[in-house]
């Protein structure tokens, strides 16, 4: 078995030194290299991350674009460039610097081009030449805007400009920051010649500050400027402004002034929704006996009882000859009042109508107009023109809503047709024309209208009021009180039968159709008109600040009443619906 194990031993060993011998060989070993850093494993789809977004550069101006300089100085110029968005400055790269205009060719440049920083700064020296004008020389890098700036030349050296502002007084809103610029007057003209909000361009020098303290440096001397300070706010365009005229500049000297602000008043040209609440109360107490009329409404929804009994006793008188003013002291105005309102309501009913009339007296003296206003042109004197044109009536009949009613229960709205014509009232329209003054304020001039009240009066009635005390059964005054009153059951109560409830059912007919007849018959004869005068002011709001109103807050119209002195006010208030 020794044996066995020793010869096999022996194979092996020759075996191996076979195999060692044949290390010699030069073919290379078949095997697959893992050491490849660019094999994937399964699963990673061979893909590359994504690379980082690239944004884009920009070249901006680091040193002013405009400048000042007498022959033979040195102007240093200085542009950067970033990245637009995250504003990381790009280093190591060229900026080429390039003069476009000279008046000779004097003049030199420290470098045509120049690394950016670690700032990403790229700055020459220029030294200007001997004669007096414009430079323009650009700076430029490949796949951005080129940056130009101009050199003025001047056979003097060059002065400042030191404005001191003073804002408006009581002014509360942040006017920072202040642009000033200088124009030349003979280019430009003096401060007449320029607009407040203007954004002119070619300033000889400029200048923004959040301070009251501005210095404008390198400004060409022997010359005359209109300086204009303009506050922008937070708005797109100017709120404030002040001007000074004939600001001159020596060389080598500051001069000073001071410029007192004011503000910029608001422009109101646009269409407007407007929502008014006209207060007609005291013109329909003075109105003679068209305000009679609407009075006698109003005591009638008050106590129906005691107006009907009014009536009857005068038929009474009237069909006797006898003079019955002695039934008051019995006590007999209360009694038969008391039983007409026993025949009109059950229970609660009379309070309920009761009710009504104080809401309806309310709804017809404090009428709710939703209109159109167009203020058309707005001139530069600041005085404006324009029209208003009713387009809603609006009835809030509070008796149907208690406290837990949404806040649009009974609101009724009479609006106009498709030619602009309301119910009964017609088109509604008058001129506006007036003045802005104080910046936000708005003055009306006097303006003139006509109101048909009585055909609104009697609107309301018959197709609002009427069907809401009757439940649908009615929709005149007439056909109301018939529906309300039996005249046989109430003289049958009252005298029992016989001749005497003959004489007063006889009566209570001939009341309800005066009663009718004196309410709404005038009205519909159109005697209750209205000739109304008005001027007012208002408080307009820029509240996007951009110097045009969006808003117009607090206003009042007071009017009279022509023929008869009594006051009328409107309160309203309006939005912006289109430029």
């Amino acid at each position: 078995m020794n044996a066995f194990r020793n010869v096999y031993y022996l194979i092996f060993a020759a075996m191996i030194l076979a195999s060692a011998a044949c290390g010699d060989d030069t073919a290379a070993p078949n095997y697959m290299d893992r050491s490849d850093n660019n094999v994937r494993m399964p699963g990673d789809n061979n893909k590359e991350p994504d690379p980082t977004p690239v944004e884009d550069r920009v070249l901006e101006a680091v040193s002013p674009v405009t400048a000042t300089a007498e022959k033979y100085t040195l102007v240093r110029l200085e542009a950067a460039l970033v990245l637009e968005d995250s504003r990381t400055p790009v280093v190591g790269e060229l900026v080429d610097f390039t003069v476009l205009q000279a008046p000779d060719s004097t003049l030199e440049l420290s470098a045509d081009s120049i690394e950016t920083d670690e700032d990403g700064v790229a700055g020459i020296d220029v030294t200007v030449g001997a004669t007096a004008g414009q430079i323009i020389i650009r700076a430029s890098h490949p796949g951005t805007t080129p940056v130009e700036f101009r050199i003025e030349v001047t056979d003097q050296a060059p002065g400042a400009i030191e404005v001191e502002i003073f804002p408006p007084a009581g002014v509360t809103v942040n006017l920072a920051p202040y642009r000033v610029r200088a124009y030349d007057t003979e280019q430009f003209g003096d401060c007449q010649a320029i607009p407040p909000r203007a954004d002119l361009a070619g300033a000889t020098a400029e200048a923004t500050s959040q301070g009251q303290l501005v210095l404008m440096e390198n400004v060409p001397a022997e010359k005359t400027y209109t300086v204009l300070v303009q506050a922008l706010g937070t708005s797109a365009s100017a709120i404030a402004y002040g001007c000074v005229d004939a600001v001159t500049v020596e060389t080598r000297e500051t001069t000073s002034i001071s410029v007192s602000l004011r503000m910029i008043p608001l422009n109101p040209t646009g269409t407007y929704k407007v929502t008014g609440f006209w207060d007609i109360s005291e013109a329909v107490r003075t109105s003679g006996d068209a305000g009679n009329i609407i009075v006698g409404l109003i005591d009638f929804m008050s106590n129906p009882g005691m107006f009907l009994y009014d009536l009857i006793i005068d038929e009474l008188q009237q069909a006797s000859g006898l003079d019955l003013t002695f039934l008051a002291a019995l006590g007999v105005p209360t009694i038969v009042s008391d039983a007409i309102n026993g025949w009109l309501f059950q229970n609660s009913d009379l309070a309920r109508f009761n009710e009504i009339a104080v809401g309806q007296q309310t709804m017809l003296y404090n009428l709710e107009v939703e209109s159109e206003l167009v203020i058309e042109k707005t001139e530069a004197d600041l005085t404006f023109i324009g029209y208003e044109h009713w387009q809603k009536i609006i009835l809030n009949l509070s008796w149907q809503c208690d406290v837990n009613s949404p806040p649009d229960c009974g609101r009724y709205e009479i609006p106009v047709d498709p030619d602009g014509n309301l119910p009964a009232l017609g088109y509604v329209s008058y001129d506006w024309t007036g003045e802005v003054v104080d910046y936000d304020g708005l003055k009306l001039d006097s303006l003139q209208t006509q109101i048909e009240y009585g055909k609104l009066l009697v609107l309301i009635i018959e197709k609002v009021v009427m069907p809401e005390l009757t439940g649908g059964n009615a929709d005149t005054l007439a056909g109301a009180l018939n529906y309300w009153v039996d005249c046989p059951g109430l003289a049958q109560d009252l005298v029992g039968s016989g001749i005497g409830a003959t004489i007063v059912d006889t009566a209570c007919q001939a009341a309800l159709t005066t009663a009718a007849g004196v309410i709404v018959a005038p009205l519909q004869n159109e005697n209750v008109v209205f000739d109304l005068v008005f001027d007012g002011e208002a408080t307009m709001k820029d509240t996007a600040s951009n110097g045009w109103v969006d808003e117009i807050r607090d206003g009042e119209n007071v009017g009279t009443m022509v023929n008869s002195g009594a006051p009328v006010t409107v309160e309203w208030s309006a939005t912006l619906v289109e430029p």
